[in-house]
């Protein structure tokens, strides 16, 4: 493995499983992330390598790392907790395989993701979004925490928007490298889609004190749920399984993920390639 360079600012972490997608956000987005010079690391964690391979070959940019996990379903925490370790700059900022962000806001976001804070979307906008005629301007739903010994936590848990129904984006976060991994990184025991964004952005303010700041707008490439990798649950029944071991966690106060114990189950199963050449890098 190549030591971190030290002088590196921004790692874009993008978790894949077979999302033809990629190639089109890849294109569109590019140019902000070489307007940052950052590495872009691009996870296949369970989808089909020969198929990753023809999307980014199509439109990789230059600072193109892609890393295989070699696993047999997707896993999006497992995925972070890959990339964020391989990572070589100073922040991280994790992307979904179907979502387009701008130069100025991705600069925004990492000029605010600082010792004292770290950044989620404030506003994704489906792709599709037309303009409707509301009263309605924001819709926010919070919830709060309170332990034994006062120790308490209030955090944003949804937010929409009245005229275009645009909602938050809390999994799209930009955060120093250090202080994801002071919380060892994302919780690989919540599988397929739903508050595994909601637990690290807990984990982060229990743990380090930091501020949360709301920044930017981001385009969401509009689909259905049949474009999600739920590993033969619904949505539903994936987010409420999340969120109660979530809640038994916060109830013993247990807020630590789960990256060390990822990297040993898997660092023998871990592939980096630039392509075509792939390289064994726990060899």
């Amino acid at each position: 493995m190549q030591d971190r360079n030290e002088a590196l600012d921004l790692s874009i972490v993008i978790p894949w499983s077979n999302r033809p997608e990629l190639a089109t956000t890849m294109r569109r987005n590019t140019e902000a992330f070489e307007s940052l010079a950052a590495e872009v690391l691009v996870v296949n964690c369970g989808g089909d390598p020969r198929a990753l391979e023809s999307v980014v070959n199509a439109s990789a940019p230059r600072c193109l790392r892609v890393i295989d996990v070699c696993s047999e379903c997707f896993n999006k925490c497992l995925a972070l907790n890959v990339g964020a370790f391989l990572s070589r700059a100073s922040r991280l900022l994790f992307l979904d395989a179907d979502i387009v962000i701008s130069a100025t806001v991705l600069a925004g976001m990492v000029e605010r993701a600082d010792q004292h804070s770290f950044v989620t979307m404030q506003w994704v906008i489906e792709s599709d979004a037309t303009e409707r005629r509301t009263d309605l301007v924001e819709c926010t739903q919070t919830m709060e925490y309170v332990w034994t010994d006062g120790q308490r936590l209030s955090f944003e848990l949804f937010r929409s928007r009245g005229a275009d129904l645009a909602r938050g984006g809390p999994g799209l976060i930009c955060v120093l490298r250090e202080h994801f991994l002071a919380v060892h990184g994302m919780n690989s025991r919540l599988a397929g889609w739903g508050w595994e964004d909601q637990d690290l952005i807990i984990r982060l303010l229990a743990m380090t004190g930091l501020r949360r700041v709301l920044f930017g707008e981001a385009q969401h490439l509009a689909h259905d749920d049949s474009r999600r990798t739920l590993n033969g649950t619904t949505r539903h029944e994936a987010d409420q399984r999340n969120m109660s071991i979530c809640y038994a966690n916060y109830e013993r106060r247990s807020f630590l993920g789960t990256l060390r114990r990822d990297l040993v189950t898997y660092k023998d199963r871990l592939l980096e390639y630039s392509l075509p050449q792939k390289t064994d890098i726990a060899g």
